[in-house]
C-alpha cells in the first residue's frame, strides 16, 4: 500500500471516529436547540428575542418604520439592507434564536436565558452569528454557573460559526445559558442555536476556562483632588464605558470611553480637576470589562500622562486651537459673556475617535480669541441619554427661561441629542433626534441637561439648532437643518417653540446674524451661513428669511462655521471659527479648529459682499519683523532662506505687470495665481494684496484685504526656503514684503 493510500485510510478512520463521537451529541435539556420552534425552557427579557426563534434572516414585509411616508433619505425602498438581515440559512438544525426584531430591526435589545441544566458531557457545541458593531460582551453567548459567567463566546461575523465550550472542568455542575444583545448605542444583532452536549468538540473555535470573559461591571472609587488630573488607562476600542465624576453629590463630568487595566492602556484618558481642587470627588464606571476592578489603574497626577503637556509636539499648531487629545469636528456654541469668548466643539475624547461616534462638547475660553484655556468637558455623553450633536449657545440676559441662580446670567446650550450612536445610517430613529437644552449658572463651567426637548424629533435628520434673539419681534429664534433646508421656530421663553417657516437650499450647521454695511449701524443686513461657509445675504422679519444674493468668502477644508453671539462689537464685525479638516501627523489629536476670522460687510462694485480677514487680535502675537526690498521676478526667482521662524505672518503685494502666473512658496508649500489648473485667480488690475499666516501644520491666506480667505494644511519642508516666489513670464514684482515672527499661544518656541 502506498504512503498516500495509508494516509487516506487513516484519515478515513479518524473521520469515522469523530463522526461517531459527534453522533453522541445530545440536547442539554428539552428544546435547548430551539427544535420545538418555541422558547420553551427559555425566558425572554427585553424586546430583542420576543418574536420567537426563526429559520432564516428577518426581512420585514412592510415599511415598519414608516420611512417612505416620512420622506427619509435612508428609506425602506432606497436602502433595503438597513431593514433586513442577511441570509442566515446555515444553521444545522435550521431553527435559532434571533435578536433582530421584525419592527425594531437591529435596535432591539434584551437577553434569552435557559433553565438550569446539568453539565453531563465534556463539551457544549452550538452555532453563532452576529451583525453590527464588535462590542465585546454586549453580544455574547454566556454559560453561567452559580449565576457567574464561566464561559463566553462572541460572534465573529454574520455567517454561522460552530463554537465549542470546553466544560470538562465543570462536569456535574448545574448551569444555564444566556444569549445577550445588550448594545444600547449602535444597534446590531446576535443569532445562536443548536446547543448540544457533546463528547467531542465541533469544528470551530474552542472556548475554555482560559478564555477572557467580558461582563458588565460597575465600580466606584473616591479621591481627594489635591492634584490637577485624574488619569484613566484607556484603549481606542469602541467607547462603551460610562465614566462619571461626582462632586458634592452632583455629576459634573461624563465621559464615554473604553476603560482598561493599566498594563493594557493604549493611552491615558483624563479629567481636569482644576474646578474641584481640594474637594473629595467620586469616580464611577459602568460598562463592560474583563477586569474585576477596571478603575484600579486610575491615578491622580499634576500632568496628563502619555503626552506632551506643553502642547509642543513638532506638528501641533501653535496659534490654531487644537484639543489636547482626541477627535474634534464641528464648532459649537460660540458665545461671548462678560469678557470671555466661549468655544465649544464636537469632541470625541478617545484616541480612536471619529465623526458622529461619541460626541461630547469640548470647551475652552479666551479673552483675546487666541490664547485659549482648555476647560473640562461641557456636555458629556451618557449611553442612556445619548450623544450631543452640534448646536449653539446664548446668554439669557433677561432670565426668560427662569434658570438663573444668583447674579450670574444663565448660559444655555441648544444641541441635538442623538441616540443611538450610529451616525445618520438609521434616519428612521425619529424619536431619538431632538433639539435639547443644557444650562449653566456658573459662567459655563458646569452644565445640567434639561430632560424635556425644546423641539421634539421630527426626523432623525433634524439637527444643529442655532438660537438668536430677534430685536424687532422681541422673540428668540431657533433655526435647524431639516428636509434639505432650514426650519425657523420662535419662542418668548426659550422653552416653548412654534414653527414659523422653512427655507430651502441649505445644508447643516446654520448660522444667522446681522451685520452693519460699511460700519453704518443704520444700514444692516441679515446673513444665513451654510455649513460649508457659503452665505446668503437678505432680510429676516422674525418669521422667514428672504435671499437677495449669495456668495462665499472663506475657502478650503473648512466646515460647520459658527460666529460668536453676544459680542459687544457683533454688529460691526462677526468673528467666525470653523472645523478645519486638517490632520497633522504624529500628534495625539485629529482635526483642529480654524483661525478666528473677522467678517464684515462692504460695498463693492458688485454690490454688498462679505469680507473675511484674520481677527485683529492676532496682531498681539507679532514679535520681531523683517522687511525686504522689492524683488523683480523677471530677473529670477526670489528665495528667502535665512529665516528660522516656524510661525510667520507674511504681508506682500504681487504686481503682475502682465505676467501670466506667479507662484509663491512657504516651506515647500506652493500656491499659484494666474493661468493653469488649480490656480487662484488674478484680481482685476493685476495687483494682489496678500497676508499669509503660517503655523506648524497650517497655512492661511487672506487675499485682497479679505475678499477671500483660504485655509489649508501645510506639510512643511524645512529644507526649502521659508518664502519664495517666481513668475512664468512678464515683469512681476514682489512689493512691500514684510515677515513677522508670531509667538506661540502655548508659550513654546515660535
Amino acid at each position: 500500500m502506498t504512503r498516500k493510500a495509508v494516509f487516506q485510510a487513516v484519515a478515513g478512520l479518524v473521520a469515522l471516529f469523530l463522526c461517531a463521537k459527534a453522533a453522541t451529541a445530545t440536547p442539554l435539556f428539552e428544546n435547548s436547540g430551539f427544535e420545538l420552534g418555541t422558547y420553551k425552557n427559555w425566558s425572554v427579557d427585553g424586546k430583542a428575542f420576543e418574536g420567537g426563534p426563526t429559520e432564516k434572516g428577518v426581512v420585514p414585509e412592510s415599511d415598519v418604520t414608516g420611512s417612505v411616508k416620512k420622506g427619509l433619505g435612508q428609506n425602506w425602498q432606497r436602502a433595503p439592507h438597513l431593514y433586513k438581515q442577511p441570509d442566515l440559512s446555515g444553521c444545522d438544525n435550521k431553527v435559532f434564536a434571533n435578536s433582530f426584531h421584525p419592527e425594531m430591526l437591529n435596535r432591539a435589545k434584551g437577553s434569552l436565558t435557559s433553565v438550569l441544566f446539568d453539565i453531563e458531557k465534556d463539551y457544549i457545541t452550538f452555532q453563532l452569528a452576529g451583525g453590527g458593531p464588535a462590542c465585546d460582551g454586549l453580544f455574547a453567548v454566556n454559560l453561567l454557573v452559580d449565576e457567574q459567567i464561566v464561559r463566553q463566546a462572541l460572534p465573529k461575523g454574520d455567517k454561522f460559526t460552530r463554537c465549542t465550550f470546553d466544560v470538562r472542568a465543570l462536569k456535574g455542575k448545574k448551569a444555564r445559558l444566556r444569549i445577550y444583545d445588550e448594545q444600547d448605542l449602535l444597534g446590531g444583532w446576535i443569532a445562536a442555536g443548536g446547543f448540544r452536549g457533546a463528547d467531542a468538540p465541533a469544528d470551530g473555535p474552542w472556548i475554555n476556562e482560559k478564555g477572557v470573559i467580558i461582563k458588565h461591571v460597575s465600580e466606584t472609587r473616591s479621591f481627594h483632588a489635591d492634584k490637577r488630573y485624574l488619569n484613566i488607562p484607556a484603549t481606542g476600542a469602541f467607547p462603551d464605558d460610562a465614566v462619571k465624576l461626582i462632586v458634592d453629590g452632583r455629576v459634573v463630568q461624563e465621559i464615554c470611553m473604553s476603560v482598561c487595566d493599566e498594563a493594557d492602556a493604549q493611552f491615558w484618558q483624563f479629567i481636569d480637576l482644576e474646578l474641584w481642587q481640594r474637594k473629595d470627588v467620586t469616580l464611577t464606571m459602568a460598562g463592560w470589562s474583563a477586569s474585576a476592578a477596571p478603575l484600579g489603574g486610575v491615578a491622580l497626577d499634576d500632568v496628563i500622562r502619555g503626552l506632551d503637556n506643553r502642547l509642543n509636539e513638532p506638528n501641533r499648531p501653535q496659534f490654531h486651537f487644537t484639543p489636547i487629545q482626541g477627535w474634534n469636528n464641528d464648532v459649537n456654541g460660540t458665545v461671548y459673556y462678560d469678557g470671555e469668548y466661549h468655544l465649544f466643539y464636537q469632541y470625541d475624547p478617545s484616541r480612536g475617535g471619529a465623526i458622529g461616534r461619541n460626541m461630547h462638547w469640548g470647551h475652552a475660553v479666551s479673552k483675546d480669541l487666541f490664547h485659549w484655556k482648555h476647560l473640562p468637558l461641557a456636555l458629556g455623553v451618557d449611553p442612556e441619554r445619548g450623544q450631543n450633536y452640534s448646536g449653539s449657545a446664548i446668554v439669557d440676559t433677561g432670565n426668560v427661561a427662569g434658570f438663573q441662580q444668583g447674579k450670574e446670567k444663565t448660559m444655555i446650550a441648544f444641541y441635538t441629542r442623538h441616540k443611538p450612536y450610529r451616525f445618520l445610517s438609521y434616519d428612521f430613529d425619529v424619536d431619538t433626534c431632538d433639539q435639547c437644552m443644557a444650562v449653566s449658572t456658573d459662567r459655563g463651567r458646569t452644565w445640567t441637561h434639561v430632560d424635556k426637548p425644546a423641539v421634539a424629533g421630527i426626523t432623525a435628520l433634524n439637527r444643529d439648532p442655532k438660537v438668536f434673539f430677534h430685536e424687532e419681534s422681541r422673540k428668540w429664534i431657533m433655526v435647524f437643518f431639516i428636509h434639505g433646508g432650514y426650519d425657523f421656530y420662535a419662542s418668548e421663553n426659550l422653552k416653548d417653540w412654534t414653527r414659523q417657516s422653512h427655507a430651502k437650499g441649505f445644508h447643516e450647521c446654520p448660522d444667522v446674524f446681522q451685520l452693519a454695511v460699511d460700519g453704518d449701524l443704520k444700514r444692516k443686513k441679515w446673513l444665513v451661513v451654510n455649513g460649508n461657509g457659503e452665505y446668503s445675504l437678505g432680510n429676516f422679519d422674525g418669521k422667514a428669511f428672504s435671499v437677495e444674493s449669495r456668495g462665499r468668502s472663506v475657502f478650503g477644508p473648512s466646515y460647520a462655521t459658527q460666529t460668536f453671539a453676544n459680542a459687544p462689537d457683533g454688529l460691526l464685525r462677526r468673528v467666525q471659527m470653523s472645523w478645519l479638516r486638517v490632520a497633522p501627523r504624529g500628534v495625539p489629536f485629529q482635526q483642529m479648529i480654524s483661525l478666528p476670522v473677522e467678517l464684515t460687510l462692504r460695498t463693492t462694485d458688485e454690490g454688498v459682499r462679505l469680507f473675511a480677514e484674520p481677527a485683529r487680535e492676532i496682531d498681539g502675537l507679532r514679535a520681531e519683523a523683517r522687511t525686504f526690498p522689492d524683488a523683480d521676478l523677471s530677473k529670477g526667482p526670489l528665495a528667502i532662506t535665512a529665516l528660522p521662524w516656524q510661525l510667520m505672518d507674511i504681508e506682500l503685494t504681487v504686481d503682475f505687470n502682465g505676467a501670466a502666473a506667479v507662484e509663491l512658496g512657504v516651506w515647500g508649500h506652493r500656491v499659484r495665481y494666474g493661468a493653469g489648473r488649480g490656480s487662484r485667480p488674478v484680481p482685476a488690475g493685476g495687483k494682489l494684496r496678500l497676508r499669509i499666516l503660517v503655523d506648524r501644520s497650517t497655512i492661511d491666506i487672506c487675499e485682497q484685504d479679505g475678499r477671500a480667505f483660504v485655509m489649508g494644511g501645510l506639510q512643511a519642508d524645512r529644507r526649502k526656503p521659508a518664502f519664495e516666489a517666481s513668475a512664468d513670464d512678464g515683469k512681476a514684482v514682489i512689493r512691500n514684503l514684510k515677515i513677522h515672527r508670531l509667538k506661540s499661544v502655548w508659550g513654546n518656541e515660535g
